[in-house]
């Protein structure tokens, strides 16, 4: 598994500080769609249980989007490739105007 980016400040105060990054760096590897395997999804679990009490999940998974992370469990969300292509283009769209009113 790759290692983490260097910690910006909020990383001081998450609450995965203690866990290493296997419990957090999840890839669906070769499975069949890219579905998560059931040791997987209870990483997946065991990581959002953790990421519930986090003070900086806001900041994690906006770290996560902006740094080009493809997968693993930020901001308690499980990335996959498919995920964080949606939400990359949802964020570049701008919102549709509003109707003039007559």
């Amino acid at each position: 598994m790759a290692e983490r980016t260097p910690a910006p400040g909020w990383q001081e105060r998450a609450a995965c500080g203690g866990h290493g990054n296997d419990d957090w760096l999840i890839r669906a590897g070769d499975n069949p769609g890219g579905a998560l395997d059931a040791a997987e999804r209870a990483r997946v679990a065991r990581a959002r249980a953790v990421c519930a009490g986090c003070p900086v999940a806001v900041q994690c998974l906006a770290f996560a989007l902006a740094s080009g992370e493809d997968g693993g469990v930020w901001g308690g969300i499980y990335l996959s490739e498919r995920a964080v292509a949606t939400l990359r283009r949802a964020a570049a769209t701008p919102p549709p105007e509003p109707p003039i009113a007559a």
